[in-house]
């Protein structure tokens, strides 16, 4: 049932213009608050998912694309295939 009243938060609040970021915040910690858990999981949790390996992708990605067009690669790529 918490997990319902989570989505529940986080939909309305992304519906009436609240931040993205703000919502899933409120409606993760209302998620712990109804499912009685400690207060001091929700750290210990977001440092355990932060740390994982296959979330460095994302930012090195981002990292590359950047560096690529930076350099001109990726106007090279482009005219490459348009050629």
């Amino acid at each position: 049932m918490a997990t319902f009243w989570m989505i529940f938060t986080f939909l309305s609040l992304a519906i009436i213009g609240v931040p993205v970021c703000a919502a899933m915040g409120i409606g993760a910690f209302l998620g712990l608050f109804l499912a009685n858990a400690p207060l001091d999981v929700f750290p210990r949790y977001m440092l355990h998912d932060v740390r994982s390996v296959p979330l460095l992708a994302i930012p090195f990605f981002i990292m590359a694309g950047n560096l690529m067009n930076r350099f001109g690669l990726t106007k090279r790529i482009f005219d490459f295939i348009q050629a």
